[in-house]
């Protein structure tokens, strides 16, 4: 019996874990929040900023990419699924690349574009893929004021991307261009 209430227990705290976990929002991921400074970011991931080395010697204050340091070794990325982008010394970006984040709705990387159309209806924009064929397109969400939005980048029918934060920055087509 003790095994098996030990078991339970296990599973139901393994569940709530994974429940729990961050999803995409326009205005963030988890901690990180859109219009946060470098060290703010830093301080909420609780891990330094890494600066990949092709923006080695780039103005800090103009557009670059970074990961989640690892505490351990600073250096070294924590985790390259989600990428956040600073303008101006500030978040303005955060892109997932894997399918181990999912949008506030429910949608990650691997599911159909049907699904993005479904679950957001008319408020979704599509609009051609910048290097893909007829039928990928960048689906795009926006916030009541203009502000900020997502976009979902698909590619044969599956969204292989999706980005949330500052409407001009969600539509820059390769990171900071």
């Amino acid at each position: 019996m003790t095994r098996w209430v030990i078991a339970v227990v296990g599973f139901a705290c393994a569940f709530g874990a994974r429940a729990e976990e961050p999803r995409l929002t326009m205005e963030g991921y988890g901690p990180a929040r859109i219009g946060m400074t470098r060290d703010a970011l830093s301080s909420a991931l609780g891990a330094p900023v890494v600066v990949p080395d092709i923006y080695a010697g780039e103005d800090p204050n103009g557009c670059i990419q970074v990961y989640a340091g690892s505490p351990a070794t600073p250096t070294r990325s924590l985790r390259e699924d989600v990428i956040y982008m600073l303008v101006e010394g500030r978040l303005a970006r955060i892109d997932v690349v894997e399918p181990t984040v999912e949008s506030l709705s429910g949608i990650r990387v691997g599911k159909p574009e049907a699904d993005v159309l479904r679950t957001y209806g008319g408020r979704i924009a599509s609009s051609p893929h910048f290097y893909g064929d007829a039928g990928d397109h960048y689906l795009t969400l926006r916030s009541q004021d203009g502000r900020l939005g997502m976009r979902f980048e698909t590619i044969e029918g599956k969204v292989t991307a999706f980005r949330a934060g500052t409407a001009e920055a969600i539509e820059y087509v390769e990171g900071c261009l």
